[in-house]
């Protein structure tokens, strides 16, 4: 079986708050402990955020996020001032519960606590634990992976989620040079996955390959996009559009650049 690569939360530095990572496949990669990759880990993400480790089935936490953001700081990036805080700006936080979402919180609680895991953090990176009950499904059956998108708040006001089984992170809100949040990486059968969050505010997300556009399936404040045949690298950028229909072109490069039309 082919691993699972995963980029968590590339939009920005402070979407890498905290990474949870499902590792599908071969033998669990050694070091991750250590920041160090291992056997069968993946080579360092070009656009400087922690990257995706292959290895057995199982959920690892990204530790020593903080050195990934020094990275990003040598490089002469500064962390974006936010926006939008995802908490004021994702209405879904603010629903009323429903049985699937208490169902999903079920499901999903190794990740949640491994999401709200002090170890290996500094402490302005900690997103904080977990509300009780404050999970949401943000979409469910999507794609050829059937994928649920999920997120809850925490404590200090973040906002955690990701797609269950797949890849998880924490971020508090969106900067104005990267309106999304978004995560990209491959499946095991090779088919490139990006998905994220979104504010109230935006109606559509595409991913550019090759001068092609391939739209996401969007849910409340969430969107997905399955491409087959093509690497994650090939995704050069995400072009989103507003309600009020302007359009931001977001460059997935490190570190993010922006033109809004």
């Amino acid at each position: 079986m082919k691993s699972s690569k995963w980029v968590v939360a590339g939009a920005a530095a402070l979407g890498a708050l905290l990474a949870v990572l499902v590792r599908v496949g071969a033998a669990p990669a050694r070091g991750h402990e250590e920041g160090a990759r291992g056997a069968g880990a993946a080579a360092p993400s070009p656009r400087g955020m922690p990257n995706g480790l292959s290895g057995g089935d199982d959920v690892y936490r990204a530790r020593h996020a903080d050195r990934a953001l020094a990275a990003w700081a040598d490089g002469g990036m500064e962390q974006p001032p936010i926006a939008e805080h995802a908490l004021d700006s994702m209405s879904v936080m603010n629903r009323a519960a429903s049985a699937a979402d208490r169902d999903a919180e079920r499901v999903a609680a190794r990740e949640i606590r491994l999401l709200g895991d002090t170890s290996g953090a500094p402490e302005a990176m900690w997103p904080g634990r977990a509300i009780d009950g404050s999970l949401r499904v943000l979409g469910s059956a999507l794609g050829s992976s059937s994928a649920t998108v999920y997120a809850f708040r925490t404590d200090r006001d973040r906002v955690c989620g990701g797609a269950l089984g797949m890849a998880a992170g924490c971020f508090e809100g969106f900067p104005q040079d990267a309106p999304v949040n978004w995560t990209i990486g491959t499946k095991g059968d090779g088919t490139t996955v990006v998905f994220g969050f979104a504010p109230d505010r935006v109606r559509a997300v595409s991913a550019i390959v090759a001068g092609a556009s391939h739209p996401a399936l969007m849910t409340q404040n969430a969107f997905f996009i399955e491409i087959t045949g093509v690497e994650p690298s090939a995704v050069s950028a995400l072009v989103v559009t507003f309600a009020d229909g302007g359009a931001q072109r977001v460059e997935l490069g490190a570190p993010p650049r922006a033109s809004r039309s």
